[in-house]
C-alpha cells in the first residue's frame, strides 16, 4: 500500500490520451481507466500517525496557474520492465511549484518512492496513457492537441496494486 498525490487530467487531456490509446492498441498490454488518467506528483507512505500533519501541510499549499498542456508523446520505461506510452506535459512554473512542494511534505511525513521521473529538479511530467509492448516502433503523430487547462485541485489517494481510494481533494486557490 502506498500513497499518491495527483492531479487529475482535465477532460480534454482525458480524450486525446484515450485516441492515443485507440491509435496503438494492437500493441497496449494494459490501460488506465479514463477516470484514472492523471498526472503523478509524488508517491510514497504515510505513517497513520502523520496522516493529519500531511494533510494539514497538502491543504495549505497555495499556488497559482498549475497548467496541464500536452508537449508530446514518450515512452517512459518502467521500474517492472515494462513500457510505458506517455503525454508530456509541458513545465511551467505553478506545476513545478506544486510538485516541489507536495514531494517535500511526502519526504518529511513519510517515504517517497521516487522514481527518476518524480524527483524535484529532474520532474518530468507526464500522463501515463497505457503499458505498451515492445511491437511500438512508431508513436502516433499529434495532429491535435488539447489545449492548456488549468487546474484547480489535486488529490490524496490510497493505493493497493491498481485500487484507489481518495482520502482528499485540496483546493490550489
Amino acid at each position: 500500500m502506498g500513497h499518491l498525490v495527483y492531479l487529475l487530467a482535465p477532460t480534454a487531456i482525458s480524450e486525446f490520451c484515450e485516441g492515443v490509446k485507440e491509435e496503438v492498441r494492437e500493441n497496449v498490454v494494459s490501460l488506465d481507466r479514463i477516470d484514472k488518467i492523471h498526472c503523478t506528483l509524488a508517491y510514497g507512505d504515510i505513517k497513520e500517525r502523520d496522516m493529519d500533519g500531511a494533510m494539514g501541510l497538502l491543504d495549505r499549499i497555495s499556488i497559482e496557474d498549475v497548467g496541464l498542456d500536452v508537449a508530446g508523446l514518450g515512452i517512459f520505461p518502467g521500474r517492472d520492465g515494462g513500457r510505458y506510452l506517455v503525454a508530456r506535459v509541458h513545465k511551467n512554473e505553478g506545476l513545478l511549484g506544486l510538485q516541489g512542494a507536495v514531494f517535500g511534505i511526502l519526504g518529511k511525513y513519510g517515504s517517497c518512492r521516487s522514481s527518476y521521473y518524480l524527483r524535484p529538479g529532474v520532474y518530468d511530467p507526464h500522463v501515463t496513457i497505457a503499458r505498451v509492448d515492445n511491437g511500438l516502433e512508431e508513436l502516433p503523430s499529434l495532429e491535435v492537441v488539447p489545449a492548456a487547462k488549468e487546474v484547480s485541485e489535486f488529490y490524496l489517494a490510497e493505493t493497493n496494486d491498481h485500487l484507489w481510494r481518495v482520502i482528499k481533494k485540496f483546493s490550489l486557490k
